[in-house]
């Protein structure tokens, strides 16, 4: 699923991840079926496996987000994202 920007959870290939071109990754964490990110301006973002919201992205996306998103629920001008990590079944920032 990691990759293929498809809807997919097997694949023998990988594919590039595409983030917006004034997006740069500062730190990331990948676990099982999921992956967190943090870009330099503090934001989070987030693919992979969205079962019990463990990408933070509130949707009723369950089978999976096949892209980077942005989780804006942590949105504010006093917070900034300084650590991620993805474990099996949760994520922490």
């Amino acid at each position: 699923m990691l990759g293929q920007g498809e809807k997919t959870r097997e694949s023998k290939t990988f594919k590039k991840i595409e983030l917006p071109a004034d997006v740069v990754i500062d730190k990331i964490s990948i676990k099982y079926d999921h992956a967190m990110a943090q870009d330099e301006a503090g934001k989070l973002w987030a693919w992979g496996s969205n079962l019990q919201h463990r990408c933070g992205i509130p949707d009723e996306i369950m089978d999976g987000i096949f892209k980077p998103t942005r989780v804006h629920c942590l949105d504010s001008e006093v917070f900034r994202v300084t650590d991620v990590s993805a474990g099996l079944d949760h994520s922490l920032i």
